[in-house]
């Protein structure tokens, strides 16, 4: 999930950009603000549903997303592009809360700190090692 939201925070406005053929600032911002904004509010929006229901309902959005966002660069549209990085926002973010809520619920009581910790390194390293690695790849031999 976290590598997922790299990829879109270090190449998403350049994708935008490849798939639109425009240079504007404000779609890569857009890119950016749907993955994440919709992701805040897909997990606000289902923050009583069960931890494994959510879980299953966020993977299926991210995978669903992330395949029409392919899709948008094999066949360039900017709408196409959009939306399934919407899709993927709010899978991404509901999928991490059920994800959140499942491990902190293994915690005990004394250990849960601990374990959200555990769970933000992994997260970060999961997000900060993609994307240097996309943006060098990149770099090398383009998007």
């Amino acid at each position: 999930m976290w590598a997922l939201g790299a990829f879109y925070l270090s190449l998403g406005p350049g994708l935008a950009a490849s798939v639109t053929g425009s240079d504007s600032l404000l779609l890569g911002g857009l890119v950016i603000f749907l993955l994440s904004g919709l992701g805040a509010l897909a997990s606000l929006l289902f923050r009583n549903a069960p931890a494994h229901v959510i879980e299953r309902f966020g993977v299926v959005s991210l995978l669903f997303g992330v395949l029409v966002t392919l899709s948008a660069l094999i066949v360039p549209s900017a709408a196409t592009f959009l939306i399934g990085t919407g899709v993927a926002g709010i899978g991404w973010g509901v999928a991490y809360l059920g994800l959140f809520r499942s491990l902190v619920g293994l915690a005990g009581p004394t250990e849960r700190a601990g374990m959200v910790s555990a769970i933000y390194i992994v997260a970060y390293l999961a997000m900060s090692v993609p994307a240097i690695v996309a943006g060098l790849a990149a770099t090398a031999w383009g998007l």
